[in-house]
């Protein structure tokens, strides 16, 4: 019997610190974030709408008739900011890479039915996307930020609370499509997978995509004490 599973193998960040100290700070050099180029490169690919050939073909000599992997992605950079015995940090740029792995998605040589299996894969991708846009979008309470007296307390306090706001989004994203495989029997029952990728795809157009958050240096926030992870959706039939 066809058989799937979810997972989510823990957190990668991914982060580039920006120096800043006294009253006008000038940023240190740093590498960019990544590109499109360098990931699609990579067999990471964005959100698209999926075709049998998005699947290559594989006798990977599992009962799995085919595995779609998605990913989430976050990237940031982040100021540091010395002041009176305090260090504080704060997101730069914030980056969300998010779509289809083309590196680990296939189908069995055996299996002819993947055209019909399309929707069912395409409703785990557009929940993947509708959370990763969810996780790049700025929060009303802002990003997070950190302070401490210390130089590395603050830079991994800040990273706990980025590792903390992602894995919300990623348990969600995890919950959502467990529950879209439980109600249509991972994809078995087809008028019930229709029904539901349509209203997964309505919502994921009702979802605006949040462009890159940067912030110029000659705006940095002045401290306050308000307030890279990496997710991958593994799905096997």
């Amino acid at each position: 019997m066809p058989c799937r599973f979810l997972s989510l193998p823990g957190f990668a960040l991914f982060f580039l610190p920006v120096i800043l100290s006294g009253a006008t700070p000038t940023p240190a050099p740093v590498p960019d974030l990544p590109t499109w180029k360098e990931e699609i490169a990579q067999g990471f690919v964005p959100y698209h709408q999926l075709t049998v050939d998005d699947f290559p073909v594989r006798d990977a000599g599992k009962e799995n008739e085919f595995f779609i992997k998605t990913f989430i992605t976050p990237h940031y950079q982040y100021y540091l900011y010395f002041n009176r015995g305090w260090v504080h940090a704060y997101i730069k740029q914030w980056r969300v890479f998010s779509g289809f792995d083309r590196n680990d998605s296939y189908r069995e040589r055996r299996f002819k039915e993947m055209k019909a299996s399309l929707p069912y894969a395409q409703a785990i991708l557009d929940l993947s996307e509708i959370h990763a846009r969810e996780l790049a979008a700025m929060p009303p309470e802002g990003f997070p930020e950190s302070r401490s007296g210390s130089q590395e307390e603050t830079v991994n306090g800040l990273a706990e609370k980025i590792k903390a706001r992602s894995a919300r989004v990623f348990a969600e994203a995890e919950r959502e499509i467990d529950a879209l495989a439980k109600a249509t029997d991972q994809g078995r029952d087809l008028r019930k997978t229709r029904q539901l990728a349509a209203e997964i795809s309505r919502r994921l157009q009702a979802t605006p995509e949040p462009t890159p958050f940067g912030l110029p240096p000659e705006t940095a926030p002045s401290p306050s004490a308000s307030p890279k992870p990496s997710a991958t959706l593994a799905s096997t039939r």
